[in-house]
This record gives structure tokens, C-alpha cells and sequence, in this order.
């Protein structure tokens, strides 16, 4: 590549990464000030546990569904961590809801929402939305669909600032997001992303079973 080009390239990197980073610092200003409403989340480093999955893609059980092949590998991670202590911290495209509808994945996936219900039940969950489950950015569809298995408080976070504490002492925050905020394809034109994923990708892994 002429060295123009390689300098030309940078300059893009550099500005995409620009953007990234302005849209992750303002998905953080508004955490910290939805603490206001939601209070504060701090975690303990000598009492709590706390286990993170993302990226579960929960789909209809057909072939465009990547967590199918995860199921039973998930579902006994959960009774796992539950009996342990944790809470579950699900940050975001727990739910393939570009490929699929809401109530489709719901029903083909009840029993995995469940053993989630019960670490939310015990005051041990915290649930976010991604990009390819921001239908959860929205209380309505948080409650008409999700509240069915948990229940209708439940609150599904863009992002939060989880404090660490070793007892009374705070040793600093995690920033908790999906991290898609500023990007190209699946956050400035994620409508655009939508309808390829929907109408071109999926139909091409129902028949090819490409994962």
C-alpha cells in the first residue's frame, strides 16, 4: 500500500475510534446520572461474585441459531453459579432480535430465561441491551415480552458504573456496556444492518447452517 494511503487509512482508524469513544463516554455520562434514579451498583471484593455473559444470540432453534449448540453447556452454567453465589450480569445481545421475533425466541428459549429469573428473583441479576436485542432499550417491550418470565420492574440498562469497594474503601468502577455505542454497523446504521441480517444472512444459514 503507497504510504499516502497507509496515512490516509490511519486518519480513518483514528476518527472511527474518535467516534467510538465520544459515544462510549456519553452511554457513560448517562449512566452515572441515571444513578439518580436507579441508585448505585458497587460490588465487594470480599463478599461478591459476579460472572458476565454476553452474546448468547438466543434464536428460534432452527439453523440460523447459534445458541443452540451452547444450550446445555449455558443452562447448567447457570444452575452452577446460581448454587455459588453470583449474580449474573448478561451485558447485552442476549437475544438475537435482528433475525427474530421477540415471542419466537421467548417461547423456544423459556426454560434458559427461567434459571435467569431465579438469580433476579434473588436480587443477584442485572441485564443489559446490545445491539442485536435493543428492542430492551424500550419499558414496553421490556415488560410485555420479558416481563412475562421475570416481571414487570424488571430494568434492562443501556450501561452502568459498578464501584469497587473492599469494605468501606472504593478502589475504583467498572463501566459496564455492550459497546456497540459509535459504531458504524450497528449503531448508526443499525436499521440498514437489521434488514441484511433479517432478510439476506438468515435465510443463507437456514439453508447453508453457516454459523
Amino acid at each position: 500500500m503507497p504510504q499516502n494511503e497507509q496515512v490516509s487509512q490511519i486518519r480513518q482508524d483514528d476518527r472511527y475510534k474518535q467516534q467510538i469513544g465520544e459515544a462510549l463516554d456519553k452511554a457513560y455520562e448517562r449512566a452515572v446520572n441515571n444513578e439518580a434514579k436507579t441508585g448505585t451498583f458497587s460490588i465487594d471484593i470480599n463478599t461478591d461474585r459476579y460472572i458476565i455473559f454476553s452474546d448468547q444470540h438466543r434464536g428460534a432453534r432452527n439453523r440460523a441459531d447459534d445458541f443452540r449448540h451452547a444450550e446445555r453447556a449455558y443452562n447448567a452454567a447457570m444452575a452452577y453459579y446460581y448454587y455459588r453465589g453470583h449474580t449474573l450480569v448478561v451485558l447485552g445481545d442476549a437475544e438475537e432480535l435482528w433475525e427474530e421475533r421477540a415471542p419466537t425466541v421467548i417461547e423456544n428459549y423459556q426454560h434458559s430465561l427461567e434459571l435467569e429469573a431465579k438469580f433476579y428473583t434473588a436480587g443477584r441479576y442485572l441485564r443489559f441491551w446490545g445491539n442485536h436485542d435493543d428492542n430492551w432499550q424500550y419499558d414496553g417491550q421490556v415488560r410485555k415480552f420479558l416481563g412475562k418470565i421475570f416481571d414487570k420492574d424488571l430494568k434492562v440498562h443501556e450501561a452502568i458504573r459498578l464501584l469497587v469497594m473492599d469494605g468501606e474503601d472504593e478502589l475504583g468502577a467498572f463501566f459496564l456496556a455492550h459497546g456497540h455505542q459509535g459504531t458504524t454497523e450497528s449503531d448508526k446504521f443499525a436499521w440498514f444492518s437489521k434488514f441484511i441480517v433479517r432478510y439476506l444472512w438468515r435465510p443463507f444459514q437456514r439453508i447453508t447452517g453457516v454459523s
